[in-house]
């Protein structure tokens, strides 16, 4: 695609992306009266930067012209040598699509009928949710306890694009018990368009008419890492109660082995509660453990052998 090209598109409020069927690669959008390209690596981590400064690494994917580059703002002689580099083309798909310009209020009138819906349910809940101990960035819109079960509920407004959601949705899935997009209605068509494969593992939730519209219910997951959304602390004072935790090695293990599945989403729930319940409150200390757990005693001393 053109240089001069791709600037009309930006003049009529568009973005360009560049990408292959595993991943994009990278977007050129335009802020206030700034060109931006934004970089994703392998892991969708993305990196905000100049298009004109940018412009020899961006030239692997986009042809350069001279009507291209004079828009963008170089000089005669910058052009001459600019265009003297030969750059072998890496062939990518590209897709022109619309980015809204009119004022939107966003993600908040859906974050605001969420967090009704778990308050009327009295689910514990917490906004922005990060993992501390499970190396992923990925940062979930929400978190809530349900019936003993993590769920995560990653938002998407009217205005926001779906670059990341794939990676989003694989990250939430290591931890969560179910995942669940939730969609403005004006994002339903594209979004089964281009990502519906993902309902296979997620939920979906449609904001329409200033309502959550439950359209499919989120399958259960088996995630690998949930207990270690606990926190060090917390995951000692699961312990504690027990005689003899200190000689416990590898509490990872000891947790995996001597508890019953129910006991284990029982125990991670119940932390987890008591933290996001603190964390609404800007108390920002570890979860409180306050389950009975004596009944494990033997099965812990069984382990310790």
């Amino acid at each position: 695609m053109k240089l001069s090209k791709i600037l009309d598109e930006l003049s009529k409020g568009n973005s360009v992306k560049f990408f292959n069927y595993k991943r994009t690669f990278f977007q050129i959008q335009r802020s206030g009266d700034k060109n931006e390209v934004i970089f994703f690596n392998y892991l969708g981590q993305r990196r905000v930067e100049s298009l004109k400064k940018n412009i020899y690494t961006s030239s692997k994917y986009i042809v350069l012209d001279k009507k291209g580059l004079k828009e963008l703002g170089f000089k005669k002689d910058d052009i001459k040598d600019i265009l003297k580099h030969s750059f072998k083309k890496e062939k990518l798909e590209v897709k022109v699509f619309k980015r809204p310009i009119r004022k939107s209020a966003g993600a908040k009138p859906i974050n605001e009928s969420l967090e009704k819906y778990f308050e009327e349910n009295k689910f514990s809940f917490l906004p922005e949710f990060r993992t501390y101990r499970i190396r992923i960035r990925s940062i979930a819109d929400y978190i809530s306890i349900e019936d003993d079960e993590v769920v995560v509920y990653e938002v998407k407004s009217d205005v926001d694009s779906f670059l990341r959601l794939i990676k989003q949705v694989k990250d939430y899935l290591t931890y969560a018990d179910k995942v669940y997009i939730v969609l403005h209605e004006k994002k339903l068509k594209s979004f089964m368009s281009d990502y519906s494969s993902l309902l296979d593992r997620c939920g979906l939730i449609v904001f329409s008419d200033n309502d959550l519209v439950f359209e499919k219910e989120a399958p259960l997951n088996n995630p690998k890492h949930k207990f270690k959304l606990l926190l060090s602390k917390e995951e000692i004072s699961v312990f504690k109660t027990l005689k003899g935790y200190t000689k416990i090695d590898n509490k990872y293990k000891c947790f995996k082995k001597i508890f019953s599945i129910e006991d284990k989403n029982r125990i991670i729930s119940n932390i987890l509660s008591s933290r996001f319940e603190k964390r609404r409150n800007k108390i920002y200390t570890e979860g409180e453990f306050s389950l009975d757990i004596s009944n494990y005693q033997e099965d812990l001393n069984s382990y310790l052998g």
